[in-house]
């Protein structure tokens, strides 16, 4: 996991008992960074998650055209994230439009150090890990949020937590800690884990009416 310029902890994999990680195929819900859905990063994002997971393209749930096309509903997911978090419940309620066995949902928490004018360096950013709730004795998915307090971070918290339509909950959570210069490197390195964990997997899309509308999620 290390190169020059580069440190990346040792990602973390974890499965629900029972949970079989080959060929899976996976619909990707959305990106979810420092506490709120972010389409945008989904173009930086997805080609390595395509290369990751055997397709050209991978399309998302809670992406940049839901919210031109549909804005209440995009405003009413991203209000219960901030609230809640992306529960298992929430997934439930997508899960029908998902044409995957599976939901990915993304989790970003940090930025890397930037250089402000006067040399110093740092970041202010909602960890990864404020963002998950408990989950009993099974992988987490990105719960309520914790402490609204910031923290000083330097690295990026990357997390994908994978939920299950069949047991109707979330069943793997893949983890990494990244400390370098550039997010594309981290990107690369945590999809190459995702691939590791989930051996076969594709992505899946989505049905073109989700079925949910933005007075459901009330």
């Amino acid at each position: 996991m290390l190169s020059a310029g580069c440190w990346a902890d040792k990602p973390t994999v974890s499965y629900a008992p029972g949970f079989v990680k080959e060929n899976p195929k996976i619909s990707i819900f959305g990106v979810f960074r420092d506490g709120r859905m972010d389409p945008e990063i989904w173009e930086n994002l997805g080609p390595s998650f395509a290369t990751a997971l055997h397709r050209e393209a991978c399309g998302i749930a809670v992406g940049g055209a839901m919210r031109v096309s549909n804005a209440q509903l995009f405003g009413a997911i991203d209000g219960v994230a901030r609230a809640d978090g992306i529960t298992d419940e929430l997934l439930e309620k997508f899960a029908p439009a998902a044409q995957g066995d599976a939901i990915l949902v993304i989790v970003m928490a940090g930025r890397l150090p930037k250089k402000a004018a006067d040399g110093a360096v740092g970041t202010t950013a909602t960890t990864a890990a404020q963002m998950r709730g408990s989950g009993g004795g099974r992988p987490r998915p990105p719960g309520k949020l914790g402490s609204q307090a910031h923290v000083d971070r330097n690295f990026l918290e990357l997390s994908a937590s994978l939920y299950s339509k069949k047991l109707r909950q979330s069943v793997a959570m893949v983890q990494m800690t990244y400390k370098g210069a550039s997010e594309a490197e981290a990107f690369k390195l945590f999809t190459e884990k995702l691939a590791a964990a989930f051996p076969g997997a594709t992505c899946e899309g989505w049905l073109a009416d989700l079925g949910v509308t933005a007075d459901s999620l009330q």
